[in-house]
């Protein structure tokens, strides 16, 4: 596992898209920040709200480009069966692929904190520790929440091995637009009646319960919730044949 890891950290960074994507993507937020800040109603205490938009937009247009980038690239090129082929067992490649995108979701958000707070530092409006103090429950929300849209759309991926459809569920859940469909079919009177209260376990929830509450039952919630999605992925992947 270690080597495939090694592996894939190398393809990765061995990717221009990925330097192309931060670096167009930091030139696009800049150019969003100094014309905003340009606005007469714009002050200091709108810049946590600045930074709620910021962190919403990196769920959907980062994740989406981080879970391609990770994910989809072996399936389009129908490489599952080479890595099979050379002995690595298929639980192994769904467990490196999570750890992976932990990691790459840990630095992607890190990044992109430090260039939210320096680019207001540049235009000079540094973010206050009370505004860092409101931003950084933002950020682990988007964290959190970015990290299990994967893990279910991963269940996509090893289930379906198609990479367009795979990236579509990922977007519909980063979006909100699932979230909200379930919502709604879950609080309905209903359901309620028969099984009770299901949109406690919708992942902005658990992610809600996890920042606020840190409590010990709040993060091993959290943890089965990222566990049984890393389990079906397996499961789908063991039932799946691979595409040649």
């Amino acid at each position: 596992m270690i080597n495939y890891l090694r592996a894939e950290v190398y393809r990765l960074f061995s990717k221009k898209s990925l330097y192309l994507f931060f670096a167009i993507a930091t030139v696009l937020v800049a150019i969003y920040i100094v014309m905003v800040s340009r606005a007469d109603y714009f002050t200091e205490a709108d810049i946590p709200t600045q930074a709620n938009i910021f962190f919403e937009m990196l769920t959907i247009f980062g994740g989406t480009f981080l879970f391609a980038t990770i994910y989809n690239d072996e399936l389009s090129a129908k490489n599952l069966s080479t890595l099979i082929g050379f002995g690595n067992r298929r639980s192994m490649i769904v467990l490196a692929k999570a750890v992976l995108t932990v990691a790459m979701n840990i630095l992607m958000y890190g990044l992109a904190l430090l260039v939210f707070y320096l680019l207001f530092v540049a235009i000079g409006m540094p973010p206050t520790g009370d505004m860092m103090n409101d931003i950084f429950p933002m950020v682990e929300q988007t964290f959190f929440r970015t990290l299990i849209y994967g893990m279910v759309t991963s269940v996509v991926v090893f289930g379906t091995q198609k990479a367009t459809f795979s990236v579509v569920v990922y977007v519909l859940l980063a979006t909100g637009f699932v979230g909200s469909m379930l919502g709604m079919l879950f609080s309905a009177g209903f359901v309620v009646n028969v099984v009770g209260d299901l949109t406690v376990f919708l992942a902005t929830p658990v992610v809600n319960k996890l920042v606020y509450v840190t409590s010990a039952m709040a993060i091993l919630s959290y943890l089965i919730y990222l566990a049984v999605f890393c389990v079906l992925s397996i499961v789908a992947f063991n039932k799946k044949d691979l595409e040649f």
